[in-house]
Parts: C-alpha cells; sequence; structure tokens
C-alpha cells in the first residue's frame, strides 16, 4: 500500500508518494462563471481575472459566507474541497493513506474542517504531523533551534526544542506578508526597468502584467545562480528585453527585510549563538535574504532542500501510525534520517537531462522548453504550433508545466497541475499515439 504525503502550504500544495514529490499545486482558484480552474491553471490567469480569483481559501479555511458566493462555492470550504479532489484525482490510489503536514498555526477548528473535507474527497488520512517539525527532523543538523517558513500571506517562525525527538514549542507569525507581497515588489521593480530602458509598461495590460509574473521564477532562479537575469516579454508581436540584477531586487525588499530580521529577533531572543535556524525551501533564490539574516549576531543558517517536510514523515513511519478513532496530530517526531520499514535504501535517481521523441534528444535547462503540436507532431518551441506544457530545470528538479486547455497524459494518468519528471516517464498529449521520454544521458 502506497503512503501519500500532502503538505498544505498554500504556496504549493505538495504531493508525495513513498517519498517521491509528483505535484505541486498553489492554493488559487479562479471562478470564471459556472468554470472553476484550479492550482497552476488558475495561478497562469490570476492577473487576467483578478476579479475572480481567489487565493485566500486556505490560509483563512473556514465556513463563513464569502464575497461573490455562488451556488458552486458558497466559502472558502467549498474551494478547498475542490482543489484537494483536483490534486487527489491526479495522484490517488484505491486503499492508500496519506499523512497531511499541516501548518502549526492552524487552528483546531480549522484541521477538523480539513479533515472532513478529505473524508468528502474519499481520502483516508493516516495522521497529521506539524510540517515545520517534520521538515526540521529530515536535516541532519542536530542543534536546529528555529524553522522559518513562508506561504501566500504569511511568514512563520516555529521554535524547536528537543534531542532525538524534536518537537515545536512556539510559534511566532513573523510578518502577515509573504510570496504574493514579494512577487508583486519584483514584478513591479521589473516592470520599472522596462519603463526606463524600453518605454514599454508591462503593467498597461493584465495579459502582459501575468507573463512578467510568469517569469518570476526562472528570473529569481538565474539571479541566484549568475547574479543578472535577461527578462523576455512579448507583446501584440513585439519583442522587448531587459537585463535585470541581482542587487536591483535586493533594493526592492529594503523595506521588507529589516521588518523580518526585527521580527526574528524578538522571536530567537533566546538564540545567543547557540543553534541553527532552518530555512524552508521556499525562500530558495529570495535574493538578498541571506545577507539580511547574517545581521542577527551568531545566526547559523541551512537551507533546507525540497520534500523535506514528507522525508520527515516518512522516516518516522513506524511512529506515524493511524487510528480507527481518532486521527492524531503529532507536533513531536524523532530527528535525523533513518531507514523506511526497514528496507535498503535505492540508489537515487539520476536527474532527466534530455527528452526523446522519435529518436530526437533535447536538452533540458534552465530556460523553460515549450512542447508544441502541430500536424506532424511534437516540436520544441512556442511559435510553431500549439502550446502544449512547458518544461523546467528549477529548485534542483525538472519540472512539466501544462497549459490551459490542454489534455496532457503522464505514465496514463491525466494531469493538470505543476509535476515533477523523473528519468521513464512518459508524457502523451491528445489524439497524439507516440510518447515524449524523459531520459538521463551521462556525459
Amino acid at each position: 500500500m502506497s503512503i501519500f504525503v500532502i503538505e498544505f502550504n498554500d504556496a504549493a500544495i505538495s504531493a508525495s508518494r513513498d517519498g517521491e514529490l509528483l505535484l505541486e499545486s498553489p492554493g488559487y482558484a479562479v471562478l470564471d462563471g459556472q468554470q472553476l480552474y484550479l492550482g497552476n491553471e488558475a495561478r497562469d490567469i490570476a492577473r487576467i481575472r483578478p476579479r475572480w480569483t481567489n487565493y485566500r481559501f486556505w490560509s483563512a479555511l473556514g465556513t463563513e459566507p464569502m464575497a461573490g458566493a455562488t451556488a458552486q462555492v458558497r466559502h472558502h470550504a467549498d474551494l478547498a474541497y475542490a482543489h484537494l479532489k483536483s490534486i487527489w484525482n491526479q495522484i490517488g490510489e484505491e486503499g492508500s493513506e496519506a499523512i497531511f503536514a499541516v501548518p502549526g498555526h492552524w487552528s483546531k477548528e480549522q484541521l477538523g474542517l480539513l479533515l472532513g473535507i478529505a473524508d468528502e474527497v474519499g481520502l483516508k488520512v493516516r495522521c497529521m504531523v506539524d510540517a515545520a517539525v517534520a521538515a526540521s527532523a529530515a536535516h541532519d543538523q542536530q542543534d536546529a533551534r528555529f524553522h522559518l517558513d513562508i506561504s501566500l500571506h504569511r511568514i512563520v517562525l516555529s521554535e524547536l526544542a528537543g534531542n532525538e525527538t524534536l518537537e515545536r514549542n512556539r510559534l511566532f507569525v513573523v510578518a502577515e506578508e509573504g510570496l504574493v507581497h514579494f512577487n508583486n515588489l519584483w514584478a513591479n521593480t521589473i516592470a520599472d526597468q522596462f519603463v526606463h530602458a524600453t518605454r514599454f509598461d508591462p503593467m498597461h495590460r493584465a495579459e502582459i502584467e501575468q507573463q512578467l509574473h510568469d517569469r518570476l521564477p526562472t528570473c529569481l532562479a538565474e539571479l541566484d545562480d549568475l547574479g543578472a537575469a535577461i527578462v523576455e516579454l512579448d507583446d501584440a508581436g513585439k519583442h522587448y528585453s531587459v537585463t535585470v540584477r541581482r542587487d536591483q531586487l535586493v533594493s526592492a525588499a529594503a523595506s521588507t527585510y529589516p521588518r523580518i530580521v526585527q521580527q526574528l529577533q524578538i522571536g530567537t531572543g533566546a538564540f545567543n549563538g547557540e543553534g541553527a535556524l532552518l530555512l524552508a525551501e521556499r525562500f530558495s533564490g529570495f535574493p538578498g535574504l541571506h545577507e539580511a539574516l547574517a545581521v542577527i549576531p551568531g545566526i547559523n543558517v541551512h537551507a533546507l532542500a525540497p520534500g523535506a517536510a514528507a522525508r520527515g514523515c516518512m522516516a518516522n513511519l513506524d511512529a506515524l501510525q493511524g487510528d480507527d478513532d481518532q486521527v492524531q496530530f503529532h507536533t513531536a517526531i524523532r530527528r535525523g534520517p533513518k531507514a523506511v520499514g526497514g528496507r535498503k535504501t535505492e540508489a537515487k535517481k539520476p536527474l532527466p537531462t534530455h527528452l526523446l521523441y522519435r529518436g530526437q534528444a533535447w536538452a533540458l535547462g534552465g530556460q523553460p522548453m515549450v512542447l508544441s503540436m502541430d500536424e506532424s507532431g511534437v516540436l520544441p518551441g512556442e511559435d510553431i504550433g500549439a502550446p502544449q506544457c512547458s518544461v523546467q530545470r528549477l529548485g534542483g528538479r525538472i519540472w512539466l508545466e501544462p497549459r490551459p486547455v490542454t489534455r496532457l497524459e503522464l505514465n496514463g494518468r491525466e494531469v493538470d497541475d505543476k509535476v515533477a519528471l523523473s528519468v521513464g516517464d512518459s508524457l502523451r498529449f491528445d489524439g497524439h499515439e507516440e510518447a515524449v521520454q524523459v531520459i538521463s544521458l551521462s556525459s
């Protein structure tokens, strides 16, 4: 029986099976008439349909009537149900169980509501675990004292304690500003650069503003690696590009980082240079954040790798048993790596390097590769047919993101959300028999 771990952070609800990341789906919903878009599909049109966009239904999970309610969607719980159902429809297996890694700041009422939603979806919950504790337990830093995480709308600091067993003590909301705030800051900074360099304003039309936000993850990854990035936009056949420097985005965050540092100093008052601060994977690529944190005396910052919460849960399967009478919420689990279920640790799979189609191998890299279709088949490129999806190396993994209104199958199962690819995966597009294979070519 497969064990799934679903981590509930609205920046991206992540789902793993037996320790392998399957998909990530941000907490976005767009209700356009009778059509409900969710996850990546909703985020990709959020700037185009702002009046119909909701990205607070997980952070404000509840059953209070919401503005703009319809017979289909009465409150945030309805949107959360639709989102979780769409995720489970893509990955779920009959007879399987899921461990929920949940935010420590959620109330008992919200946790109870989540369990009710899962029951309606038909998802059997083995137990719930504090997400910060699970992620920290997976790290080999035995003196971890604090865990810092970010979601769409807030930054949260969890104080940790314990040696062999790690538990969460206190919890602080460091800032009521999350990824939405930072992405807006950086998008506006890049837009100003376009205005100054080309006299083109990306914010003059919603479709172009959406393009700019879509480019942000790639831009931040390149800035982290190279210190500069080229951002390219297209408007009605006209092409515009600017070079963005890392220091420009650092300056944009100059008004926010000090407030985070100040709240961290309050929250870590007993720090005294002892122990480590674990930084959630969602802070990856934040320009200048490590330098800003360095002003805290004696701080020792370690960045967590993607999937840390799922690994922490899988390493503690023996202790995280289900209960037929009541779903337990664990805020303390064992530290450190441990073999799961006594099995031998399998060799790590190689990272995909190419897509193989009709004998041709297309190299994958940091820039998104758009796969399109025309009458001749599948081709790489956006201007040669109907775009179907994009594939990109990001955060140490290869990600596939379907385009809206695309029917795409991964290993025989239809996918709607952003998914991580592994060597051996097979992609098939609607109406096309031949598959695109995910491969690794050693140098």
